[in-house]
């Protein structure tokens, strides 16, 4: 059980960047800003699912022009 629970604390730039409404290239943005913290792993880079949600919680998604 805690193996299931680990795996859902962390978030992939692709599961972040649909979670936030933003595209890949703006979310590596911000990351790389310092504004939302992110962990290499490897190769990998990995986004806590807490410090996600606080982002969010902080900076509401922007309306999409039609």
């Amino acid at each position: 059980m805690k193996h299931m629970e680990a795996e859902r604390t962390w978030m992939t730039t692709a599961q972040a960047a649909r979670r936030l409404g933003m595209s890949r290239a703006r979310l590596y943005r911000v990351i790389d800003s310092g504004t939302l913290p992110a962990y290499k792993i490897g190769r990998l880079i990995r986004l806590q699912v807490g410090d996600v949600e606080a982002y969010r919680r902080e900076h509401p998604p922007e309306p999409r022009p039609s």
